[in-house]
């Protein structure tokens, strides 16, 4: 098998305890967490290499084995300044989980055979204590959320503890008996299995919430998206007719309205018609969504501006009264007169103008339908008197 074929069979295998959803899921702190905890790995190396190597050699026993304990303390370092430089180069990969915990599992094994080699064999006590850290350290790696992990750590601690074992008999002190080494092997290996069995449901479980939640959001935006296009005006981008009549609705029943006054403008836009057959239906709704920007940028943020009709724009003034909303729309007449109407191809001869009619809440009407009317009048009649001015209900 070729060399980028084993790496691939690696690769699957590592990736196989992360699903795609799951890796939708949880995927950019990885690489951080994998650096902060190689920090603390690097610390605590240090720390162990230095103790060991003061301890050593004031000893009066120097022996091979001694020094290969220094050599792995030093192995055990220098792979963790690789992986820092390596992942201070933006790499990573899932493998690294495992190689990781691995090197920490044996640098623990390598701390419980210095204590034995420095003390000359362990106590039973110390035993109890050497077993407490390797169930521990199988514990933690459930925290990585990976069911194989925890089991890849269970068979990895059952076998180191088989080997410190081995090495306590090595230097002649007290290693416990085999039915005690073989009861706690086969529950390292038991516990990794059972702490793998639990982080697979609960990632199973996190999944579903993540997947849930996901569609939940999705469903909302489809809501909202839906509820968008049912109140929205496709050309201009504005409220519709049946938005605009709405809130105008809403706002005469709501028992504690907050605008003692309103006025509603009913406009439209002069001789729109000729644009339309003089220009063409392109130019024509080019000229109907820039009149449309017009009026929103002059009209307050809270108040509404709607397209009510082909060349007709409604727009509701909360809190303004008649003559507040005369100043409003005499201002809405200027800015349509003076504003140069482009295309893609470029600035085009237009020069339009609308007519404005406005009614006022309650002076003109209590009910929709009277404001309403009282507004089409009042737009009636600025047409009839020439157009490109504003004329309130009378």
């Amino acid at each position: 098998m070729r060399t980028d074929g084993i790496i691939a069979l690696f690769s699957r295998w590592f990736d196989q305890d992360f699903d795609p959803d799951v890796r939708r899921l949880i995927t950019a702190e990885e690489a951080g967490r994998e650096r902060r905890a190689n920090h603390l790995r690097l610390a605590t190396l240090a720390l162990f290499l230095l103790l060991f190597a003061i301890f050593y050699l004031k000893s009066e026993r120097h022996y091979v084995a001694g020094y290969l304990i220094l050599f792995d303390f030093i192995a055990l370092l220098v792979y963790a300044l690789c992986l820092e430089w390596w992942l201070r180069k933006g790499n990573y990969h899932r493998a690294v989980s495992y190689v990781s915990f691995g090197a920490d599992l044996t640098c623990i094994s390598m701390i419980v055979v210095s204590s034995l080699f420095l003390s000359q064999g362990p106590d039973p006590s110390g035993w109890i204590t050497s077993i407490g850290v390797y169930f521990l350290f199988v514990a933690l790696t459930g925290l990585r959320f990976s069911p194989y992990l925890c089991l890849f750590m269970g068979l990895l601690a059952a076998i180191e503890f088989l080997l410190v074992n081995e090495v306590a008999q090595v230097l002649g002190g007290q290693s416990l008996p085999l039915l005690q080494k073989a009861t706690i092997s086969v529950l390292m290996i038991a516990s990794g299995f059972v702490l793998a069995v639990a982080v697979d449901n609960a990632r199973r479980l996190v999944v579903r919430i993540g997947l849930a939640e996901r569609e939940r959001a999705r469903l909302e935006n489809i809501t909202e998206a839906t509820r968008r296009l049912a109140i929205t005006d496709d050309l201009t981008g504005l409220a519709n007719r049946r938005h605009f009549q709405d809130e105008l609705q809403r706002q005469l029943l709501h028992p504690e309205r907050k605008s003692p006054t309103m006025t509603v403008l009913m406009i439209d836009v002069d001789d729109f018609k000729d644009i339309n057959d003089r220009l063409g239906h392109q130019v024509g709704d080019e000229v109907m969504r820039q009149i449309a920007a017009v009026l929103v940028q002059c009209i307050r943020s809270s108040d509404l501006v709607a397209r009510v009709g082909g060349d007709e724009f409604g727009v509701l003034l909360y809190e303004a009264d008649a003559t507040q909303a005369q100043i409003l729309a005499e201002r809405l007449c200027e800015a349509v007169r003076r504003h140069t109407f482009e295309t893609v191809g470029g600035p085009i001869r237009v020069r339009t103008s609308v007519s404005v009619g406005l009614a006022s809440l309650p002076r003109d009407g209590r009910d929709i339908d009277a404001l309403l009317a009282a507004a089409d009048k009042a737009l009636y009649v600025a047409k009839s008197f020439g157009k490109n001015q504003v004329k309130c209900a009378v």
